[in-house]
């Protein structure tokens, strides 16, 4: 219980900052989804995403994510869970759980008739316990492609990632497949609903999770949203987990030097 306490006592007020600077913008957070958009964060801005998840299974995690603007198309990304707790399993554990630090690109920007193509490329970097089974205590590659486009004021996006399970390839390498499909519509109003459906595929180890989730962001201001969702699942997926969180836009790392 200590544990959960510190740990939103840390992640609230980062991602409440009010930093500005310099050409700070609206932005899109990539939160709830398990699948990615192709909107980045604007070029040298720094933004930080942070939420929980409880699921009917005593599961609980409590994400963290820093986005930072690499440019008008490009951003870097680190995520990370302060605290997860998985019970039911053996062992049941808690603590900090992995991380990952991935890029994130868009090809190009939708128009009338073609879609935004991005990609994004990611590695796990094992920094939860395997004893406690919050890892498995190895390094994991990602590689993801999605298009969007918006038809009749929703905004779709497919996605498709294939994750290279294990230290390096090679023959005792895994493989797992995650296709989603997400879609947001504009109302006009700040507060904007969001679903999503994704698939979860790892041959190997014959496990099957397909999800389906529903919920709604709130715009506070042009740089702080807030967010809750269902998600319910199927096959090997959590039964239930109710999403929320707090995205936020902190301002530009590095400001631009006034002339004259």
């Amino acid at each position: 219980m200590n544990t959960r306490i510190c740990t939103l006592a840390l992640l609230l007020p980062l991602a409440a900052c009010s930093a500005t600077g310099p050409g700070d913008a609206s932005f899109r957070a990539q939160r709830p989804f398990i699948s990615s958009e192709t909107h980045t964060v604007p070029d040298q801005v720094i933004a930080v995403e942070a939420g929980g998840a409880v699921a009917a299974r005593s599961t609980q995690e409590f994400p963290l994510a820093v986005r930072y603007g690499l440019g008008p198309r490009s951003e870097f990304y680190l995520q990370t869970t302060p605290y997860s707790r998985v019970e039911g399993t053996i062992p049941d554990g808690e603590g900090w759980g992995d991380s990952f630090v991935g890029v994130r690109h868009r090809l190009r920007d939708a128009d009338m008739l073609s879609p935004a193509y991005g990609f994004q490329v990611a590695t796990k970097l094992p920094t939860g316990s395997f004893e406690d089974g919050l890892s498995s205590g190895e390094m994991d590659w990602f590689g993801a492609l999605m298009a969007q486009q918006t038809y009749y004021g929703f905004e779709t996006t497919g996605f498709y990632q294939l994750g290279l399970l294990g230290q390096s390839p090679g023959p005792d390498t895994e493989f797992e497949h995650t296709w989603a499909a997400q879609t947001r519509y504009n109302t006009g109003s700040p507060v904007t609903p969001f679903a999503e459906a994704a698939f979860v595929w790892q041959p190997d180890q014959d496990l099957e999770e397909l999800t389906f989730m529903g919920g709604a962001s709130f715009q506070l201001d042009h740089l702080t949203a807030v967010d809750l969702a269902i998600r319910v699942g199927l096959a090997d997926a959590e039964d239930f987990q109710v999403l929320f969180g707090i995205s936020r836009a902190l301002g530009q790392l590095f400001f631009p030097e006034q002339g004259g």
